[in-house]
């Protein structure tokens, strides 16, 4: 009897623990839930029509309008057809530009350089002389258009009209023409200047008892064109110098340069 109700206890145990198990196997594994899938959300992209501008439209070029001034076209035409020729002038064809230019041929033309470099174009320049004076500026010759244009000591270039031997008038050439017929040689400058009294010329000796060296250029001493004579000791080796004297190109006016007052003094007779 004891036996029976010890196995009863104990099966009274073992079912309440397995119950207790069984509870706790319940509270530890998680319920299973249904997830349900979110929708997809599809973003049509909104479409933004273009607004045309209120403001005035930009006036169409048509190509009567785009067409450029008829002498700018021809001046670029002759332009292009002057470098595509590309025949270069010859020294003599340029000199002959400038005598054209300055209409006179009695003016001297010496060439400084073939190959001058202005804005990228090559020129000849040369340097003009009138009766053995220099007349500035240069001038310049496009050495394939033959255009002629005065080039300063600058380096700046000026119209041809701007040069001082441009078109000189009848007038003034025949007047030219005139005082030339009017000019002396260097030796009968000479001779006027032996005719001045040592004295005069500060001078101890006769002036012919001298060597005398002419000068290369014309001097204007007090606004009068003069020749430059120089005197020295005769058979001096140390080339004493012993005066300087101009005498006008007309033989009009007769200087003598002090030395000490570094000026000139007119001892015409």
């Amino acid at each position: 009897m004891r036996l029976r109700r010890i196995t009863l206890l104990f099966g009274i145990v073992m079912m309440i623990a397995f119950i207790s198990a069984c509870h706790k196997k319940d509270k530890n594994e998680p319920a299973d839930i249904e997830l349900t899938p979110s929708p997809t959300i599809t973003v049509t992209p909104e479409v933004t029509t273009p607004v045309e501008p209120t403001g005035n439209p930009s006036p169409t070029v048509t190509e009567e309008d785009g067409k450029e001034p008829d002498s700018e076209v021809e001046n670029e035409e002759e332009l292009e057809n002057e470098e595509a020729d590309g025949v270069e002038l010859t020294e003599e064809e340029a000199a002959d530009s400038i005598r054209k230019a300055l209409v006179d041929d009695s003016y001297t033309y010496e060439l400084l350089d073939d190959h001058l470099n202005v804005n990228d174009k090559l020129y000849y320049i040369f340097q003009i002389s009138n009766e053995g004076k220099v007349a500035l500026p240069n001038i310049i010759v496009d050495k394939v258009s033959g255009k002629v244009m005065c080039y300063g000591s600058d380096g700046k270039t000026s119209s041809i009209t701007e040069h001082s031997l441009y078109h000189k008038s009848e007038a003034s050439q025949s007047e030219e023409k005139s005082v030339k017929k009017n000019e002396i040689t260097k030796e009968e400058a000479l001779k006027l200047l032996e005719k001045i009294p040592a004295k005069t010329l500060g001078l101890p000796k006769a002036l012919t008892e001298y060597t005398v060296i002419y000068d290369d250029w014309i001097t204007n001493v007090k606004g009068v064109d003069c020749y430059g004579i120089n005197v020295y000791e005769k058979g001096d080796l140390k080339d004493t110098f012993a005066g300087a004297y101009y005498v006008a190109t007309d033989g009009s006016k007769i200087y003598q340069y002090d030395v000490v007052k570094d000026k000139t003094i007119n001892i015409t007779k």
